[in-house]
Formats: structure tokens, sequence, C-alpha cells
């Protein structure tokens, strides 16, 4: 008759290290018992097992450290709960199953709605002046109407006006879409021994040159105080850059404005986050195109940002405003029985104040947030 194998002399050790004296007695009886058993005809399985069962053994219950600790009175509250949820959960599984379903779908909601929130919320204010940039809005009726036709762009002239009018503007900056002025905006550019790239581009800008400087527009290349100076230049965004140069340099190129018009590349903006109302890919220099349009009250197709000077206050403007409307386009009302208003709008709020007519782009709603 073979001599039989003790239990694991480690695997012993460790359960009287940790085991309680109360229960040690019998978990080690138990064990050894069923190790006994089962080396008679599997010696390594029964030595696993032995392992595996002294492990199964390492919960509180056992453990001789935490024999004499007292839980907090809300800890233990918390253990009962805990453990007559589990069974109670266990017990009704199918209901259990749907209620689980329901939390997790609204907490799912909930993590969506949120984040809808904060994105929507967050349109424009990458702009370090956020608080003191504001647009000026003109709302117009038709003759014999009574209701403002509100729209987001403004007569040429209303910018500097305001500059020259108001102390509290510090600065001014407009933009008009290009094809007000080109009709279309199909770019070019001919790489020497290659084939012409063509591409039809939106969301390209006439721009005051202060249009850099104003707003927070980082440039990747050029300079924000020059880029926009001399006619004809353009600044454009790095995926624009990418779509006709490459890796290129793309400062000095130039690029054809429907087939004839030649645009010099002077600036590469970066391209910008989507939580923003003017999704800018090409910005080309006024001076090429509104040039004698600066003191013009006709075509009110210019969006027109307004930069308070610090400690300005936009309510001594608005007391203003009426007056100034008066001052430039009384005469006109009166020769076409219209009604002009001139409203400053903080850039903070364009996007969530609903859309206006020639908005830039599809606004949201403070209502849906």
């Amino acid at each position: 008759m073979s001599k039989m194998v003790p239990p694991p002399k480690h695997a012993l050790a460790f359960l009287r290290w940790f085991c309680r004296e109360d229960y040690l007695e019998e978990v080690e009886g138990n064990l050894v018992e069923l190790y006994e058993l089962e080396s008679e005809r599997h010696p390594g399985r029964a030595r696993r097992q032995f392992c595996w069962q002294v492990l199964l053994h390492v919960r509180p219950a056992f453990n001789k450290q935490l024999a004499n600790a007292h839980l907090p009175i809300h800890l233990e509250m918390f253990l009962n709960n805990l453990k007559s949820a589990w069974r109670h959960l266990w017990k009704h599984k199918e209901f259990s199953l749907l209620n689980l379903l329901g939390l997790s779908i609204g907490m799912a909601a909930c993590l969506l709605i949120l984040q809808y929130v904060r994105f929507e919320s967050s349109y424009d204010s990458f702009h370090k002046d956020i608080d003191s940039l504001y647009r000026l809005n003109l709302g117009m009726t038709n003759p014999g109407e009574l209701v403002f036709n509100l729209r987001a762009t403004n007569h040429p002239a209303a910018g500097p006006s305001a500059k020259k009018d108001f102390p509290q503007v510090e600065a001014y900056a407009r933009l008009v879409d290009l094809e007000v002025f080109a009709g279309s905006s199909v770019m070019s550019y001919k790489p020497e021994g290659q084939g012409i790239k063509t591409f039809y581009q939106e969301n390209m800008y006439v721009a005051d040159s202060s249009v850099l400087t104003m707003f927070n527009y980082p440039l990747v290349a050029g300079e924000p105080q020059t880029a926009l100076r001399e006619p004809m230049n353009v600044a454009i965004s790095e995926s624009m850059a990418r779509q006709y140069f490459g890796f290129d340099d793309p400062i000095g190129k130039v690029l054809y404005l429907n087939g004839n018009g030649e645009a010099k590349v002077t600036g590469v903006l970066k391209d910008l986050p989507p939580n923003t109302h003017l999704n800018i890919r090409a910005l080309f220099s006024a001076s090429g195109f509104s040039e004698g349009l600066n003191n013009a009250w006709i075509w009110p197709e210019f969006y027109t940002y307004l930069k308070l000077a610090p400690g300005a206050k936009a309510e001594d403007i608005d007391l203003q405003l009426d007056d100034f409307t008066q001052k430039y386009l009384g005469g006109i009302m009166e020769e076409f029985g219209l009604e002009a208003k001139h409203m400053h709008q903080p850039e903070r709020d364009i996007h969530q104040s609903g859309s206006l007519h020639r908005e830039a782009s599809a606004n949201g709603s403070n209502a849906t947030v």
C-alpha cells in the first residue's frame, strides 16, 4: 500500500495563517478529508483542488484579522441592504432585468443630453474676448408691413459708422459671403507639370483684415496683422491647404478664383472647432472686392461685428441705436416708406438665439437646450 501524500504544505500554512481559530479545525478537517479521498485516485488533481478550496475560503467571515473588528453601523447597514437587494434581484430575474435595462437607458440618455447641452452652450467660446464681441443686426419692414424682418447682415457702412459715432466701440470687422461678389466659389491650383486641381468651396468670405486680430482665429502660417492687407490676398484653412498643396508650404502660392482671378495665399488658418457659427474655409482681403463700399448704406449683406473697449457696456450703445439708425437711414426710410432698426447681439448668444434671416449657418435654440 502506497504512502499517503500530505496536502500542499504552503496552502495549508496559508490557511492556518488567515483562518479564525474557531473555524480552523472544522475547515481544515473538511479540506484534508476531501483531499485524502481524491488523492487515492488522482493525486495531482487533489493538490490543485485543495489549493483552490483554500483560496475560496479567503473571505471576511473566515479572516482572523477581521474577527475582532467592528464595522461602522452605516457600513453594516449598507452591506445588509446590498445582500437583501441581491437576493431580491436573483429571486425576480425578469422584473430585475427590465428595471436594470430601463435604468441603463435612462442613464445613457442623460449623458447624451448632457453632452448635447454642453456642446450647444459652448459655441464660439474659444474666442478669448467673447464677452466684448457683438454682432450688429438690422431689422427692416417692407412698405405697408408692421413686422420687422430681422437679419444677421447689415449695410457695409454700419461698422465704420459705429466705430466713428460710439466711443465704446474699439474695433469693427465685416465679413460677406464671397459668392455675393464672385457669383460662385470654384478654386483652382495649377502645379507645374501636373493636372489642374479644381474644387467648389463653401464658407469662403471677403473680410476686413481686422477679422484676424479681433477674433481668435489662429494662423499656423502667416501674420494676422498683414495676411489680409493687400488686394486679392487669401488666408485658407489647414484642410483646404492640404487639399490643394498636400504637405508643401502654401505661403506665396497662387489660387485661381472661378478660373481667372488670382489670389495669393498669405496665411493658413488653423481648422476651427465645430462649435462656431462661422465655419470659415477661406478669407479674402476686402480691399480686392469691396473698395468704395465703406461709406455705402446700400446692399445689406455684410456680417458686422463690434468689439467694445474695456469697461464699455453694450447697453450704453443700445440707448443710441435709434438715433444712429435715423441719422444714416432716415432719408431712405422716408423715401421708400420703410422702417429700420439696429440691434446688437452678443457673439456668445448668436447660435442659441434662433435663426435670423441670412444667418451664416443653421442655429440652435435656447428652448431646445
